[in-house]
């Protein structure tokens, strides 16, 4: 039996998982998924908006929507057919305002319940123990094992490790476990060491708005006022100091060409700061950054009535701007007792990027268990 921890609960984990414990792939692997936050998906993440119990709004954070080359819709046909087969994208049949040209026979997609559903899709078809709300704080190396530490004080050995977070909470976790200290006298993980050292991410904040009515008059301000040009259910925002984006977000994951008649209530509006406010403000919390957001929303559409509820999120690793050298999906760090990492960090941050790390993370397990 090869008792595997796969950390993170993100696209790339969720994939990897998925396919290792396919039918007829491995035989004796007991595959165990840890991850720090309350739910998967990562960036996928799909938030739910509460003013009231009952309140079943929800925004998407992270990804925004999905765009399939032509080579990547051929190269992976069998994930895309499996998530429309299921409901869980669907073609982008609105506009978005500033949105570059797509190249010839690209596809854009949206995901109707939420980018999150994509992960939790791939979770729910993998056999594994998933556990969240698990923070791994250190693995220490005893030769033939590693023994992993949990932030909650839980310790477990486990005969292989895949590491599926951003690059420099990878590099966070071997430093903690002394990790790096061993990589130092060791010509080739100190190559690796350097080169994860090099790999690098922009910074951004996330800012949801949830405009619920509670009568006709309300309902009317939301149509008359909260809306995009050219009926776009999105735009890229040019020259502004704070904002990139803005999602009409359910409206958007909705594909409803009749948004305004009738509107869609509760309505969910998303935006993403710009790389350089992100990287300005990275260190303070979101509850800092929230009223000088709000503020420039203000500014931008100061027509728009205040929103019933308010969601600031910040993504420190938001998207990869340097990958690991090569791309190569994943790396092996560690041969015996086997230690790899992958995730778009070694590839590239959209929904292929992440799908060619966990065959690659795939691919390099079964080669070192065969």
């Amino acid at each position: 039996m090869t008792k595997t921890l796969l950390v993170g609960g993100g696209l790339t984990s969720a994939v990897t998982a998925y396919l290792l414990t396919k039918p007829g792939q491995l035989r004796n692997l007991e595959l165990c998924v840890w991850d720090k936050a309350r739910g998967c998906g990562g960036r996928m993440s799909t938030s739910r908006l509460t003013s009231t119990p009952n309140s079943t709004c929800s925004a998407d954070l992270g990804a925004q929507y999905i765009t399939a080359t032509e080579d990547y819709a051929k190269l992976h046909s069998d994930y895309y057919d499996d998530l429309l087969a299921n409901k869980l994208l669907d073609p982008l049949k609105l506009p978005i305002e500033g949105h570059k040209t797509p190249v010839d026979g690209s596809i854009n997609y949206v995901c109707p319940q939420g980018s999150s559903l994509l992960v939790k899709h791939f979770f729910k078809k993998a056999a594994a123990q998933v556990k969240f709300g698990k923070k791994v704080s250190k693995i220490e190396n005893n030769s033939k094992q590693w023994t992993v530490s949990a932030e909650d004080g839980d310790t477990e050995s486990f005969d292989a490790i895949i590491l599926t977070m951003p690059v420099p909470q990878i590099l966070e976790l071997l430093s903690n476990s002394s990790q790096l200290e061993y990589a130092e006298n060791d010509t080739d993980q100190k190559n690796i060491l350097s080169q994860l050292k090099e790999v690098k991410y922009s910074s951004r904040y996330a800012i949801a708005l949830l405009y619920e009515c509670e009568n006709e008059s309300d309902i009317d301000i939301v149509r008359s006022k909260i809306m995009l040009e050219k009926g776009a259910c999105a735009k890229y925002i040019t020259g502004d100091s704070v904002f990139r984006y803005v999602s009409l977000d359910n409206y958007k994951r909705a594909n409803n060409p009749n948004f305004r008649n009738p509107v869609m209530v509760p309505l969910s509006v998303v935006f993403h700061t710009s790389i350089p406010f992100g990287i300005e403000h990275i260190e303070k919390t979101p509850d800092e950054v929230q009223p000088i957001l709000l503020d420039r929303i203000e500014q931008i559409f100061p027509s728009w009535p205040k929103p019933t509820v308010v969601k600031c999120q910040k993504w420190r690793y938001s998207q990869v701007q340097h990958s690991y050298a090569g791309s190569p999906g994943c790396v092996e760090m560690l041969s015996s007792p086997l230690l790899l990492a992958g995730g778009d960090g070694f590839m590239h941050s959209n929904f292929d990027g992440c799908i060619q790390s966990a065959e690659a993370i795939v691919k390099t397990f079964i080669d070192k268990n065969h």
